[in-house]
């Protein structure tokens, strides 16, 4: 049985020169969700990128979906990979957050309500790989939700 990852084509950023598709939008999303359920990511965000080829509007909600998986997981440079190719204005404010996030948990610092046994607090670690990119968002004039910085 293929997988999902090798049954999604790698996705160039030319556009597709027709604006028709035989896919709808809710066969797109639903792609997008059996990726996320088969925690493949990469396949997700190719999906979504195919979206975008065809010309299609996606849907914030599932894009936060996408990278609320990749900041659980503390994978930064996924995350920020996904900003980069999918969004085209300034992140949102759950965008900031789950980016800030994703930074907490990389460092240790961060887990979801319920998992505080997880975090080692006899090891501090200085987050300046989270305070740089408050630090970003603050010098484009994007402030992040107080939530982030609470």
């Amino acid at each position: 049985m293929a997988s999902v990852d090798t049954a999604l084509p790698q996705v160039h950023h030319e556009p597709i020169p027709t604006s028709t598709t035989i896919v709808s939008k809710m066969e797109w999303l639903s792609v997008v969700r059996c990726c996320v359920y088969e925690n493949d990511l990469n396949a997700a965000e190719r999906t979504i990128l195919l979206m975008q080829k065809v010309g299609l509007t996606i849907p914030e909600d599932a894009i936060n979906h996408i990278l609320g998986i990749s900041a659980l997981k503390g994978d930064t440079s996924h995350l920020e990979s996904l900003m980069h190719h999918t969004l085209s204005g300034p992140p949102t404010e759950t965008q900031w957050d789950l980016h800030v996030k994703a930074y907490l948990i990389q460092a240790g610092q961060y887990t979801p309500s319920g998992c505080s046994d997880l975090v080692d607090s006899t090891h501090p670690i200085f987050l300046t790989g989270t305070l740089n990119v408050l630090h970003d968002y603050e010098a484009s004039g994007h402030f992040a939700p107080i939530k982030s910085y609470t």
